[in-house]
């Protein structure tokens, strides 16, 4: 995850104006802890219905 971010924001400051001294991240910001399977069929439908447009969904099987 670090290399990933490190070249995103070393793109985002040659691309952006607002500066290559930016934060740009958060440690561990988003972090969400899946105990149960109703946390993880939640954190699934959210990614899937509530961030603008429905994504394809390829369903698999049951959790």
């Amino acid at each position: 995850m670090n290399d990933f971010k490190s070249y995103a924001s070393r793109d985002l400051n040659r691309l952006g104006p607002d500066g290559s001294d930016q934060k740009r991240w958060a440690r561990h910001g988003s972090t969400r802890w899946l105990w149960k399977d109703q946390d993880v069929r939640e954190a699934i439908r959210y990614v899937i219905e509530k961030q603008g447009e429905d994504m394809a969904v390829f369903v698999g099987g049951e959790l």
